[in-house]
């Protein structure tokens, strides 16, 4: 996420570019108690797809997928 004193930039879920809003067009924010991630996701994962998972999600790029 970034912003500035305009305009508030945020990484979507179900789109690959970043999505761009004025401040000025924004009614109300709030701050969710809860993750977008699922609950007990991590579970089923071995220590290395987690790790492999986060670098992903911290990732600026679309990364190809393994052949």
């Amino acid at each position: 996420m970034q912003e500035d004193d305009r305009t508030l930039t945020l990484r979507v879920a179900d789109r690959t570019d970043l999505v761009t809003i004025p401040i000025a067009d924004i009614e109300s924010r709030e701050i969710s108690a809860t993750s977008m991630m699922p609950e007990g996701i991590l579970a089923n994962l071995t220590d290395r797809e987690v790790i492999d998972m986060f670098a992903y999600l911290q990732s600026s790029q679309q990364v190809l997928l393994p052949q």
